[in-house]
């Protein structure tokens, strides 16, 4: 299998910031924090996550120019793991796309 596709809607918690690889790629990165109400087992439960969020290329400058800290969006993209500021691994969001919600 090879499918891999997550659609997320939340708040920026942080503002975007630019970076550069060291292979010159411009990344965007932020956190998004995603709250909702999920229907399981025929019972509503309340979901809550802060997902890193991650935009490479040239749709990084674009977006970084577009939204700010507290603007809510839906973004859309893959899942891939990284490796934190302490070595442990967690799933990052690599947007694909990236719509401002009003």
């Amino acid at each position: 299998m090879s499918e891999n596709c997550l659609q997320l809607s939340g708040e920026l918690i942080n503002s975007p910031k630019l970076t550069k690889s060291p292979a010159g790629i411009v990344h965007c990165k932020f956190k998004m924090k995603h709250e909702s109400r999920q229907t399981e087992a025929n019972l509503i439960r309340q979901c809550f996550c802060i997902m890193p969020i991650v935009v490479a290329g040239e749709m990084a400058t674009q977006v970084s120019n577009q939204i700010e800290k507290g603007n809510k969006i839906k973004v859309s993209g893959f899942l891939a793991s990284h490796k934190n500021q302490s070595g442990n691994g967690e799933l990052v969001l690599h947007a694909q796309y990236i719509e401002k919600i009003i």
